[in-house]
């Protein structure tokens, strides 16, 4: 017996079936095409419809001649799920694997494509679909390329970009592709007006990208497109800000408007609120010196704005078919209050800048605005509640510099006391005016802030009166009876009956005490715990900005090692990228507390995940120690939410942590026995022990009940000492129906807590 290798062939008719299969509609084909000009950070994508002809043409990067060979010639190539982010902009690569060249082939019979790269050098492809033929291989079918070929026309006279000719369209488009079309491309562009004209890629922002549709011949498919691409983030927001100023420099006035929807926050109706602002300017700014504040910075630099400010919540349902991890990623690429002069989009003002200052107030826990004026004042912390303009808003500033300066010159204004645009083109001038727009739209923010707690104040105190406590809600119930019984007629009631009564109303009450003084216990033991929730969402906020600016230091730090060839630079910034990766590692600790969907989606969770990522997030600060799990992958949890299990088992295994401490042994060891539908989640340490008997264990679940188990020379390194640790993880499993306790020690261990429930 011979045996040889043998290689597969494919038919070149496969491409139209994978075409007609992976694709299935025009809309998504046509979608595929403009995602890979997204993907190529381009700032323009313009769609034309004429006669016969799809032309798609963007001035992002383009291909080299390499590129085209190795990729565009390839189908089902790996490199954007192996890359996950674009090559400059660092935008999520957003088209699917090497299948641009079957939505051509989908959408229309020949394709002509041109592509110019930085180096400057065009290449020409003509594809001719029809030339397929049935039965002969693959590799057979010609593509007819030209590595010097005269460039193409690119939007706004781009250097650089892809043009695609789609011929003889095999598809009839209407108002409906039209639409399915702006739909799947919505997380693509700000729905608000967008930069227009030529941006040179070194000052382009991953916002930067417009979609520019003619299709003439097609009825309302523009309208359909627009409509479409604006109404999923348009129409699920929570509450609106709108504000217009008219004729400042005049004496004019600011009129602000702060919509709410219906059930924003829960139980409160729908409504507006209105603030007329005619004494402008907003507190002039404040100089160190007084005497610097002269009297024309005390007069109104604006004359003409507007803005609009959606609000979003991220939590539960949205509207349509929108979920809640799509509009948070949009908002994350797209959001934040954007400045628009003259509808040309200020690049500076992005998704991570905080020109408003309303992170940097967060992250001071300031609770009262210094611009709202004493009629607005509250008891509320409102400021609380601010939204965090880069996760949760949506907005546009607009202005116009020209107007501004025209007006200005017009009342004899001094020099550089109007909006200006600076050299560089991407920002204002941080002068008077710009303050003065700054705190103009930072009321309304404030203004919403203050309306929003007041609105969730009121709809708690209704409930809360409809409701009542459960003694309150006892205390009727037996009212109700008395009265009852007084009305009915003498002997009327047999006597065993009244007995009977009274005596289920004294257990009642004894029950509905014994549960709202546990109620009261445990919102003590919340205080602190709500408390240190809201240091650590300031802490992960700096945590940010650190991890933000350390990433700039080191790409400082390795461009200075490479140009300069030095060792010691590219020393540091390795050391840099080590604290980088620490910094991150640490942030996992608060990210299932920051999460909306963790904290409240509750469902059965695998226990050996969690388990996991639990380790994973206390790993950086217990160096040294082993951790073995022994954990049957189909066990689950009680239905709660991610949270809660996070928080529960990392304060076990900084409890073990400590213990360890004083131990020459550093292993802790995870594991479950399954017994008829019971199961015990038992986690075992080689640390110093519980140091009390067993039998007065219970104790130490006690709020505030510490024992020191390490020497003054380690206790720096210790992570609890509060004494909430156990109190959390105890309440934690009674909230969701489990037992903890600490049991006699698994052999080879020193201490073992048990976490047990019912399967």
């Amino acid at each position: 017996m011979t045996t040889h290798g043998e290689q597969f062939v494919v038919d070149a008719a496969l491409l139209e079936e994978l075409g007609a299969r992976l694709i299935g509609r025009p809309d998504v084909a046509l979608g595929e095409l403009v995602k890979n000009a997204y993907d190529a950070d381009a700032a323009t994508c313009k769609i034309a419809f004429e006669k016969d002809q799809i032309e798609i043409v963007d001035d992002g990067h383009g291909m080299s001649v390499e590129e085209f060979h190795s990729l565009w010639l390839r189908l089902g190539t790996t490199h954007k799920s192996e890359k996950k982010t674009s090559r400059g902009l660092k935008r999520p690569l957003t088209g699917s694997k090497g299948i641009g060249r079957l939505s051509a082939q989908f959408l229309a019979t020949r394709l002509q494509l041109w592509t110019t790269a930085e180096e400057g050098k065009t290449i020409y492809a003509d594809v001719d679909w029809t030339k397929i033929v049935h039965g002969s291989e693959l590799s057979s079918f010609t593509v007819y390329v030209d590595d010097d070929a005269p460039a193409a026309a690119y939007p706004y006279g781009s250097s650089t970009g892809t043009k695609l000719v789609l011929s003889c369209r095999r598809q009839e488009w209407g108002q409906q592709a039209f639409s399915r079309l702006g739909r799947d491309l919505w997380m693509l562009r700000n729905p608000f007006r967008r930069m227009r004209g030529q941006r040179a890629p070194e000052t382009r922002s991953a916002a930067d990208f417009e979609i520019e549709l003619e299709a003439p011949e097609i009825q309302g498919a523009q309208s359909a497109f627009e409509a479409a691409q604006t109404a999923l983030v348009q129409d699920v927001w929570k509450a609106r800000i709108t504000g217009r100023l008219t004729r400042g420099r005049d004496g004019g006035s600011c009129r602000i408007e702060i919509e709410f929807r219906d059930g924003y926050p829960d139980g409160a109706p729908k409504e507006s609120y209105v603030d007329v602002l005619d004494d402008l300017p907003l507190l002039f700014p404040v100089h160190e010196d007084d005497q610097l504040v002269t009297d024309e910075d005390r007069r109104p630099h604006l004359h003409e704005a507007g803005f609009t400010i959606l609000i979003y919540n991220l939590i539960g349902l949205q509207p349509g078919r929108l979920t809640v991890s799509d509009l948070r990623d949009f908002l994350k690429e797209q959001g934040n209050i954007r400045i628009y002069d003259a509808g040309f989009r200020l690049p500076f003002y992005g998704p991570n800048e905080d020109w408003l200052r309303v992170s940097a107030d967060q992250a001071g826990r300031i609770s009262k605005s210094q611009l709202l004026p004493d009629r607005l004042d509250t008891d509320q912390r409102y400021l609380l509640d601010l939204p965090d303009p880069r996760t949760r808003t949506l907005g546009a500033v607009e202005i116009n510099t020209a107007v501004e300066r025209t007006e200005a010159e017009r009342r004899g204004a001094s020099p550089g006391h109007w909006l200006e645009i600076q050299a560089s083109r991407d920002r204002l001038q941080a002068n008077v005016a710009f303050e003065q727009l700054r705190r103009l739209v930072r009321y309304s923010i404030d203004f919403y802030a203050n309306r929003y707690a007041k609105r969730k104040y009121d709809a708690d105190q209704l409930g809360a009166l409809v409701a009542g406590s459960p003694s309150q809600a006892q205390e009727r119930a037996r009212t109700t009876w008395e009265d009852v019984r007084r009305r009915l007629p003498p002997d009327s009631v047999p006597p065993r009956l009244i007995a009977d009564m009274e005596e289920n109303f004294e257990r009642a009450e004894i029950a509905v005490t014994k549960a709202e003084n546990q109620l009261n216990a445990r919102a003590a033991l919340l205080a602190p715990l709500a408390a240190a929730g809201m240091r650590a969402v300031a802490l992960d906020h700096e945590l940010r900005r650190e991890i933000s600016s350390l990433e700039r230091t080191a790409i400082l730090l390795e461009s200075l090692a490479s140009s300069r060839d030095e060792r010691d630079l590219a020393e540091a910034a390795k050391e840099v990228r080590k604290g980088l990766d620490r910094l991150r590692a640490i942030r996992q600790l608060f990210e299932p507390l920051l999460n909306v969907e963790d904290r409240n989606a509750r469902e059965r969770y695998r226990v050996l995940p969690v388990i996991q990522a639990a380790i994973r997030s206390m790993s950086p600060l217990m160096p040294g120690v082993s951790i073995e799990t022994d954990i049957p992958a189909d066990i689950r949890l009680p239905t709660a939410p991610y949270a809660a299990w996070n928080a529960m088992f990392q304060n076990i295994l900084s409890n073990a942590w400590d213990a360890l401490l004083e131990s020459p042994t550093s292993l802790i060891r995870i594991d479950v026995k399954h017994e008829r539908r019971h199961v015990k989640l038992r986690f075992s340490d080689t640390g110093v022990g519980l140091r009390v008997p067993l039998a007065e264990a219970d104790s130490l679940f006690d709020p505030f009940e510490t024992i020191d188990l390490t020497g003054p020379d380690r206790r720096s390194l210790r992570q609890g000492g509060s004494g909430l640790g156990l109190a959390i993880v105890r309440m934690i499993a009674h909230t969701h129906g489990c037992e903890v306790r600490f049991i006699e020690p698994v052999e080879d261990f020193s201490t073992t807590l048990e976490i047990s429930w019912n399967d």
